[in-house]
């Protein structure tokens, strides 16, 4: 699967990103803006959402925007 920048620096940030498909991405993208990306993966008895993966999904849309950006004015 090839990433783009600002996916590359999400798996980067997050190693559970790192999988093999798009759609398993997009899935996990999805459990990341929720804060259960580590649940979902590593169940525990207790799921609680994580604000530190919302924050960082956050980032991500940010980066993600600014790629957009530039390669429309590119």
């Amino acid at each position: 699967m090839k990433l783009k920048p600002a996916e590359y620096w999400l798996v980067g940030a997050v190693p559970l990103m790192a999988c093999g498909n798009r759609e398993e991405f997009k899935q996990r993208l999805q459990w990341l803006s929720e804060g259960m990306l580590r649940n979902h993966l590593k169940p525990r008895d207790m799921a609680i959402p994580c604000p530190t993966e919302k924050n960082i999904y956050r980032e991500f849309k940010r980066l993600q925007s600014l790629d957009v950006a530039a390669s429309r004015s590119a």
